[in-house]
């Protein structure tokens, strides 16, 4: 099926059965549900035209404001095809536009779920080290480190190294 075809029977199916799940216009058009998610976006305003609006520094923020602090709460690509503008346009109209949380996917800043305001931590050293000042490293790395190898501590080994050691031949 070529894509002006796939286009047109979206259209028809957005504008019949608006608001269904991506998994739903992948059955009922044949589609692979990996590559439904485009189709859909770039034909939602084409079927539902209120959807569109225009570029404004305000209504980008609210496009990407999740839906429960009020916004639309709309992935980047939904908010490029209802402006009908690209992404570097959108960016001159209103600097880090994108940088808004929409509620999906991977907060923006650090990667580490909490919009880049906290270093990134594994949590293992905060809360073994309540208060006090972060050693950086474990005890067992931080002796050897200051040369105090802990006797009978050395690096993991193997089951062959274990077993040629104690002289089993296995």
């Amino acid at each position: 099926m070529g894509p002006e075809l796939e286009n047109k029977r979206m259209i028809a199916l957005l504008k019949k059965s608006p608001g269904e799940s991506e998994r739903f216009y992948a059955e009922k058009l044949n589609i692979d549900p990996g590559e439904v998610g485009p189709v859909i976006w770039w034909n939602e305003p084409i079927a539902d035209p209120s959807l569109k609006f225009k570029a404004s520094p305000a209504s980008l923020k609210k496009a990407r404001t999740p839906k429960k602090d009020g916004g639309l709460g709309l992935r980047v690509e939904r908010v490029v095809a209802r402006t009908g503008k690209s992404v570097s346009e959108l960016e001159e109209i209103s600097p880090g536009w994108r940088d808004i949380y929409s509620g999906r996917g991977r907060m923006v800043g650090n990667g580490n779920g909490n919009g880049g305001s906290k270093k990134a931590t594994s949590g293992r050293r905060q809360s073994s080290n309540k208060g006090g000042k972060s050693t950086g490293t474990s005890g067992r790395r931080q002796a050897a480190a200051k040369g105090k190898a802990q006797p009978g501590k050395g690096r993991a080994r193997t089951r062959a190294e274990r077993l040629a050691k104690s002289g089993n031949p296995k």
